[in-house]
């Protein structure tokens, strides 16, 4: 190459076009286009929109793809850090295009959604101010997530002794709050800051955030619970059923089987397998039975989840007529699978 091309090369802006894209997001690409998601989010917006905030439908559609790309691509960092093998019904992509391209395609796809707000801002709306507001909540709340995150990590990968720091079930709902929770409250803070001045109502911003706190931990909590009790033929036999177990993570029931044994012994062999990250069906089915039949942690479970969903609907979806849409979402995910 001679000097007067790489003087013309470097005088310009690096070069990317479509082609490229396509090889750097096809990871991304590979979870996304699997479209048996749950869409749970994009429900959440359209809903909150409709009874709230009255945004037109391209911040309404510009809303719900943030929600998209940062879900799915927190999704592709989870199965990694977890070491999964499937997700939605198709193996997980790291397993498909490997960890270093599937890390950097889901990484990408975070700026993507920040620079889609930033697009926007210059192209439609013009508004710095808010646009300042806008990046510094985003910011925030992907911190909040790595931190949550983080902390759940941590409670399975670095706690060498059972009695170094067992995490109780306030520890749990503060480590949800912000690895689940911090997408849910993104939404509606985004929604928040394209409403008109005149339209603002902070008591209620604030309570519509309490709001996304407790559908987190809602959220969280029932996602624990299916991951337990649904199992196929196909899954007993090839071992991955009760796939926290697997990981050593520490969900909600598991966190209280934990600790009943805790209160009664000074050991745990629920922590122990946990440790082992065993893939052994019978091994699972132990710690199970004993979830199940023992420290009735199961069952407690799915009492918490009734427990905090008549919450949601009791304190913020009282008036059944206004919130009905809401409510069907909620009686969903509190009764349904």
């Amino acid at each position: 190459m001679n000097e007067k091309l790489l003087d013309e090369i470097c005088c310009n802006a690096p070069l990317w076009n479509k082609d490229l894209e396509e090889l750097v997001t096809r990871p991304y690409n590979y979870l996304s286009n699997n479209t048996s998601g749950k869409n749970f989010r994009t429900l959440l917006i359209k809903n909150f929109n409709e009874i709230y905030y009255h945004l037109p439908p391209d911040k309404v559609e510009l809303i719900c793809l943030v929600a998209e790309k940062l879900h799915n691509a927190s999704l592709i960092i989870d199965d990694i850090e977890d070491n999964s093998e499937q997700r939605r019904g198709l193996k997980t992509c790291h397993l498909v295009y490997g960890i270093a391209g599937s890390l950097n395609s889901a990484n990408y796809a975070y700026f993507e959604a920040l620079q889609l707000l930033i697009d926007y801002n210059k192209l439609i709306d013009r508004n710095d101010l808010r646009l300042l507001t806008i990046i510094k909540i985003f910011n925030e709340e992907l911190l909040n997530l790595h931190r949550g995150q983080g902390l759940d990590i941590y409670w399975r990968d670095y706690m060498i002794r059972v009695k170094d720091l067992i995490p109780k079930e306030i520890d749990y709902y503060n480590m949800v709050m912000n690895k689940t929770g911090g997408l849910f409250r993104l939404i509606i803070k985004l929604m928040q800051c394209y409403i008109r001045p005149e339209e603002e109502n902070i008591k209620q911003n604030e309570e519509n955030v309490h709001f996304c706190n407790l559908l987190g931990i809602l959220y969280q909590v029932k996602d624990d619970y299916l991951n337990l009790i649904e199992t196929t033929e196909v899954s007993i036999n090839k071992g991955t059923f009760a796939e926290d177990i697997t990981e050593g993570k520490f969900s909600f029931p598991i966190i209280h089987g934990i600790n009943y044994e805790l209160e009664r012994e000074n050991s745990s062999f629920i922590y122990n397998i946990l440790r082992s990250k065993t893939k052994n069906p019978e091994t699972k089915r132990k710690v199970l039975d004993y979830l199940k039949n023992e420290s009735k942690s199961l069952d407690y479970t799915k009492d918490k989840i009734i427990e905090i969903g008549e919450l949601i609907k009791k304190k913020y979806l009282s008036d059944t007529k206004k919130f009905q849409k809401l409510i069907q979402i909620i009686d969903k995910l509190i009764y349904g699978k």
